[in-house]
């Protein structure tokens, strides 16, 4: 069984991630090396594919993630694959320090794939990661967060920060007050444009008559 193959069976989930494992590992040394070489490669090549059979492997509990920290973080940002939710879980999990400022960045990044979550659950995990890290950087950056345009994000990062007793608990009709308010400000704003296009659309038609 080749390569492809193998990788083919386990995202169909016809085989188990134990029998994936065992059986990549029968003709290959598992190391930090080989897994970084991998990643390396995936990013020169902007392989997407590459970059998920990476996290899968990643899996496996052969290598030291946390000497694979900087990669993941720089792959975090490039809108070219489709495992930043992943990424951002592992990180979590991993609770480093150095990690904060990629989380906070890649939380306010939003990708083409995603754009049907309304929810941005991407943003979300990365939230959850910095609060797991619980350094003054990280409660900094939630700060910051709670005060995102987008409402969801906002509330992700107040969330955390209420678990965490820096924030008053939550005022449901406060909340849903702000958002209301936003959501109308930006409504009278369209508005506006359009009143000031149209406007402006019949003042050159007049022009031209």
């Amino acid at each position: 069984m080749d390569e492809k193959e193998l990788f083919d069976l386990f995202f169909s989930k016809q085989i188990s991630e134990a029998k994936f494992i065992e059986t990549y590992f029968t003709d290959i040394s598992p190391s930090d090396e080989y897994i970084l070489a991998k990643i390396t490669n995936a990013i020169t090549n902007k392989d997407r594919i590459a970059i998920e059979e990476s996290i899968s492997i990643l899996h496996s509990g052969q290598f030291t993630q946390a000497k694979l920290t900087e990669k993941l973080c720089e792959i975090l940002a490039y809108p070219w694959h489709m495992e930043h939710e992943e990424i951002a879980s592992m990180l979590q999990s991993l609770a480093d320090p150095k990690t904060v400022d990629s989380l906070y960045q890649a939380s306010k990044l939003q990708f083409d794939y995603l754009d049907y979550d309304d929810t941005y659950q991407f943003a979300r995990k990365c939230i959850k990661a910095m609060a797991q890290i619980n350094d003054a950087n990280a409660i900094n950056k939630l700060w910051l967060l709670a005060d995102h345009d987008i409402v969801e994000i906002s509330n992700y990062a107040k969330k955390e920060l209420r678990y965490k007793g820096l924030l008053l608990p939550e005022d449901p009709v406060a909340d849903k007050t702000i958002a209301t308010q936003k959501k109308e400000g930006k409504r009278r704003l369209l508005i506006t444009i359009a009143v000031c296009v149209a406007v402006i659309f019949i003042a050159i038609l007049y022009y031209l008559v």
